[in-house]
Parts: structure tokens; sequence; C-alpha cells
């Protein structure tokens, strides 16, 4: 029967390697060939044809399988390691954000020429990951007392404020003529004075010196330890990696210490000193620095102690900014090297879940009604500095603790930010356990003012209360300390898109933002227009149309204030198991840019900040997470390492402008 197609045939291949001394050759073919020796013997081939279809013939040994599961075994540990060792990512067969390739790591991607980017990408987001623990580290460390220790004089004993020029609010028809006489008197007992600013005295807030000076006599009080620990702060002092210890925040200096020479005796810039934190490596320089040439020279004289000088900065975003992430971040950066000048705005209503700042407690002992700026329910467009309004005809409260630990832990100036309006009630501003202090909302026309409190530097609590009389309505509150030092005020306006912002009415927000005098504005939105993404499929024109507007209206007529856009994060989608970055993601990004490039501002590539393309997936996946499930934003981790990163693109920017400035007069613009 030959050997056909259909034909079943199984051949055993035995290779007898035996050493026994004896042959049982009873078990095998005779070898004819009288010249096969013993060890051709032991060698020799058996073969067993069947053609019947049967399957007997020789089975695996035992040994043979057991080395067969040992391999197998050996192999799966190896692969595994590979995602247990984080330096061994580069030869896991597959991830989970791809879609299901074996070995596409090792082998597909050589032959398509991606692996060594991969591989780099993948390498920097591992850095991150790394800069997120230790960043986290430091937030657990001691509180950081970088600036306060080198500014020695930066805590005032002084508990009093000053009384400015401006017209006074017409008192209510059912309040008593002798009002502003009690209400003095209300004052001088507890060490305050009243300080009522108007819009069309929309200045930045008196040197805290001057204020002292004019107020000479009236009593003060000594701080007061609050004392309970459990604050969601986080406090470190910069990217060394080194903890800082030694805070004396809310301590007063002794008589003795050594003070430094006085600011004004600076004329010229003197040449530049190293700060550890120059080394670090920069992911993402800025784009066109010289656009906030100014705010460098504010910090220039921040940092020489020139008139004490603070510097400020207003930042608004979406939810990116939620839970005062990213701005807590380069806030405490920047204090930790330039001075504590204060937590900054805070609104007086949690209006969205994820409106927490850090370095303050705050609480909302009896709601508000409330108008928040997305929701277009306020149709004079006054929704304040933050965007967002209040009011209430009596029984609303707003309580603001200073902080227990880290950042935030001491305020010297409370400065309530309100509407006076023909209906206007009367606010209740009560520090401590002093007497409250009354301030009358009632004016013939709508008139944005402020009311300052200076208060002896260290820990307190301030309530701000409708007390009846009609309707009070007011936009929220500032906490500042005397200079030199850095404010970072954080706005999020959750939820809104880019042109919510201009739903604020174009006089009102100019005198806010005049009032305030912010040294920088910085701006980042775009993650929720990313939804309308079927109005820019075909051009990004109507986008850029609505940000410019934006920038119209915050930097006025003369468009005089620096400003900084920072480009969206890398938005994320799945497709087919793979994590890709949204196709209008570098569409968003490119529309910015040519923004910022067209009405002068500093540019950050926050989404190549991250890694580019794919970046969210890789921030999703990593060991602390630093992106969320929704692909969307960062977790706490990520606002952290976002934070840094933009704080080592800022300093190399101001290293840059202090080493070109040496020399020149520190009285004119560099």
């Amino acid at each position: 029967m030959g050997l056909g197609r259909t034909s079943t045939s199984r051949f055993e291949l035995r290779m007898s390697r035996t050493r026994r001394k004896r042959l049982d050759l009873s078990k095998r073919r005779a070898i004819d060939d009288p010249s096969v020796g013993l060890l051709d013997a032991e060698e020799c081939r058996d073969e067993t044809i069947t053609l019947d279809g049967s399957n007997r013939g020789a089975d695996l040994e035992p040994g043979a399988i057991r080395k067969l599961a040992a391999a197998v075994g050996v192999f799966a540990v190896a692969i595994a390691s590979t995602y247990v060792v984080p330096a061994l990512y580069w030869a896991q067969p597959w991830s989970h954000d791809e879609d299901y390739v074996p070995f596409w790591n090792l082998v597909g991607r050589e032959f398509m020429g991606q692996g060594g980017a991969a591989e780099q990408a993948q390498q920097q987001t591992h850095k991150f990951a790394e800069l997120a623990r230790q960043l986290e580290a430091q937030s657990s460390a001691s509180p950081p007392s970088g600036a306060d220790s080198r500014h020695p004089g930066r805590h005032r004993p002084s508990a009093t404020t000053s009384e400015r020029a401006g017209t006074p609010a017409a008192s209510s028809p059912d309040e008593p003529a002798s009002t502003d006489a009690a209400r003095a008197g209300e004052v001088s007992s507890t060490g305050l004075t009243s300080s009522d600013d108007l819009a069309s005295h929309a200045t930045r807030p008196p040197d805290p010196a001057a204020s002292a000076v004019a107020s000479d006599g009236l009593a003060t009080r000594e701080p007061r330890d609050t004392g309970s620990p459990g604050d969601d702060l986080m406090s470190y002092a910069g990217a060394t990696g080194e903890p800082a210890s030694g805070d004396r925040s809310g301590e007063r200096p002794s008589a003795d210490e050594p003070r430094p020479d006085p600011a004004s005796a600076i004329d010229v810039y003197p040449p530049y000193q190293a700060h550890p934190d120059d080394a670090l490596e920069v992911e993402q320089a800025l784009e066109n620095p010289e656009a906030i040439a100014s705010f460098y020279r504010a910090l220039s004289h921040t940092e020489l102690g020139i008139a004490d000088h603070v510097t400020r900065v207003s930042h608004w975003g979406d939810s990116v900014l939620g839970n005062d992430g990213i701005t807590a971040a380069i806030r405490h950066h920047l204090q930790a090297r330039f001075g504590d000048a204060g937590h900054g705005f805070h609104a007086l209503t949690q209006y969205d879940p994820s409106y927490r700042h850090k370095g303050i407690r705050f609480q909302e002992r009896s709601p508000w009604s409330k108008c928040y700026i997305i929701r277009r329910c306020k149709s004079d467009g006054r929704y304040g500095y933050g965007g967002a309004t209040v009011w209430s005809a009596g029984g609303a409260e707003s309580v603001f603790r200073t902080a227990n630990e880290g950042f935030g832990q001491a305020v010297s100036k409370f400065t309530l930010w309100y509407l006076a309006w023909p209906r206007g009630g009367r606010l209740q501003l009560r520090v401590d356990d002093e007497a409250p202090l009354i301030i009358e909302t009632r004016a013939e026309q709508l008139e944005d003012r402020w009311h300052s409190l200076e208060i002896a530097d260290g820990p307190h609590r301030v309530s701000v209360r409708a007390a009846g009389g009609g309707s009070a309505r007011a936009y929220g509150v500032t906490l500042e300390r005397a200079g030199p030092g850095v404010v970072w005020d954080g706005m999020a306006l959750i939820g809104g898109f880019t042109n919510r912002f201009a739903e604020l009415d174009p006089e009102h927000i100019q005198a806010q933002i005049s009032y305030r005098d912010p040294d920088l504005l910085v701006f980042m939105f775009g993650g929720n227009d990313m939804l309308r993404e079927r109005t820019f499929r075909d051009s990004m024109t109507v986008y850029e149309q609505e940000f410019a507007e934006v920038l119209r209206l915050a930097q006025g007529a003369e468009g005089r204030r620096a400003c900084l856009i920072m480009s969206v994060i890398d938005h994320g989608e799945r497709q087919g198991g793979r994590i890709v970055t949204r196709s209008i993601v570098p569409r968003m990004v490119d529309a910015q840019r040519r923004i910022a490039a067209a009405h002068g501002c500093a540019f950050f590539d926050t989404y190549q900040a991250m890694g580019g393309e794919g970046s969210m997936g890789r921030w999703s996946r990593m060991k602390p997470r630093l992106g969320s499930g929704d692909l969307a934003h960062p977790t706490s981790h990520g606002h952290k390492v976002l934070g840094n990163l933009l704080y080592r693109a800022l300093m190399a920017g101001y290293v840059d402008h202090r080493r070109a400035v040496v020399g020149r007069s520190v009285r004119t613009e560099p």
C-alpha cells in the first residue's frame, strides 16, 4: 500500500545515547553491516511507519514534559516581570492601551520605525511619575520656610487698617443717623478700621507700612493659635526634592534679629544670584517669554525686596484648574522662593463640587443664593472677579480660616469684594471673637466696592454674614500678607467654555481687574470647547475670535498687562482598545498658539510638556496615576507635575531676564 495524501503516517525518531555498558540488541533492528561499531549502534535510528491511522507509538517521556513545563514557566515569569519591574516596561509584549498584537513592543515597533520614539515618550512619563512621588514627599514634609527666613522683616506686628479716600456708602433708611459714629467707635475698640473703596478708586491696596503709620496708637491683637490638624494642603519648597523646614508663619521676629538693608537703597539691578532650582531641567520652555517682561520685572522687585513689593497673578481657566490643583502647585513653588504674600482670591460660595482651595479652610455655614457665570443667570453681567456672585436678605454666612500647616497659616489683610445697589442690605464682618463690623451696601446705583481689614499677621478666623436690611450681594474675598512675596489667584470657571468669560460686563470686569492690579494674566481654557468639535470642523477661526474677545475684556482698551496662555492638556479617547489623542487637541493647541502670538502673550504648550501624542493614555496608567479615568483631567499628582513644569518654564525665563538687566536702573522699564 502506497503512502498517499490521505494516509496517516507517524515516524518515531528515537536517538538513543544511553551510556549503558550492555545493550539489549533484541529490542533493536539487526545490524547486518559488520562495520557498525558499538557507538554507532547506540546512535542508530528506529523508524516505525504506521499506515492504518492508529495513534500507537512512543509517547513523550516524563522528563521531557517536565523540561517543557519548566521552560514555559520561566518564559511566563519573564513576561510577568516586565509588568512588575518599571525598568523593564520596554520589553512588555503588549500594553493595555494598544490593540492586541503579541510582542508589538519588541518587534512590531522596530519594523515600523516607532521603537525609539515610543521608548523616549515612555521614559519621559516614568520621569513624571517619579517627580510626582518627590512632590508628594515634599508636601508631607515640614512647611517650607525659604521665603520668610530670607525676609525676616516681613512679619509685621501692626493690627490696624488705613482709612482710604472714597465716597462713603449711602445709609439705609432704617439705619440710625449715628451709624457711622457708632461704627467708628466699634472699630477703635477692636483695633480695626474700615477701608471702603469704590470702583472709581480702583487701585491696588495701600502699602501696609503706610497704614501702620496712619493708624498709630490703635490697639493691636496678638496672633492666636487655632491649632487642629488635618488640612488637605500641599507644602513643598520647589522641585529640588529636598524638603524645607522651620516655617515661622505667624511668628514675630525677635527684637535683636538682623534685618535687611532698606530696599530703597537699591538703584540698579545687582548680579543675579543662582537659585538651586535653576539646575532643574526645563521640559517645555515658554514661547515668546519677552511678552511677560513686566511680570519678570515685578518678580525681580519682589526678590530684591524693593518697597516690599507683592507680585500678583490672576489665573483663569476651566475645570483643569478644579480643586486648586495647578494653581496651588505654582503658588506654593513661587511663594517658597519669593515669599508668601497670602492665599489670594476665594469665592463666597462653593459654586461647584470641584471648587475646593488648598491652603485655606472654607465653610459655607448658611447657604447664599448664587449665580455662576456659566449659567448666564445675571443680566447685569456682574459676576465678579471669580465668576460667581451671591446674595442674601439675611442669615447666609461664609467662614474663612487660615490653614493649620503648610502655606496659608497667616493672614494680615482681608478684603471683601461686594456690590452696592439700591436694594442692598448689610454685610457683617467678624474677625476671631471680636465685635462685628457692619458694612452698608445700599447705594443709588450699581457700584462695585471693596472693604479691607488689616490685622496682626498670624492665624485668624474671618466670617462674612448677610445681616438683613435688604439684599446684600457680594463676589468674594482676598487674603493677603505684607510683602515682599507672591500671590497667585486661581479662578476656575468649571464646566465653562472659553466664551463664557465674555458674559462679564466689560466695565465691571475691567474695574475688578484694575483693583487687583495683577502683574500677569494667565488663561487656560479650551478643554470644554473641544466638545464643540463640529463647530470647528473646517476651521478654528470662530474659537480664535472668541478667545480674542476674552483677552480684550481682561486687558482693557490699553492692553498693557502681561499675559500668558497655557494650552489645553492632552485629551484621550479609546479606539479599538487603544488610548489615542483626540484629533482636535493639536488643532486647539495650534489655535491657542496663534492667539497668543496675535495678542502679544507668552505661550506655554502644556500638551507637549505632558509628552504630546498619546500622553494622557500614558499618564493614566502610571503609578502614581497622573491622568484621571475620563482621559480629560489630571489627578492630584498630575496637577502637581503640571504646576512644577510651568514653574520651571517661568523661572528659566526669569533667570534670563535677571541676567539681562544687571546694571540697569530698577526704576525704569527693562
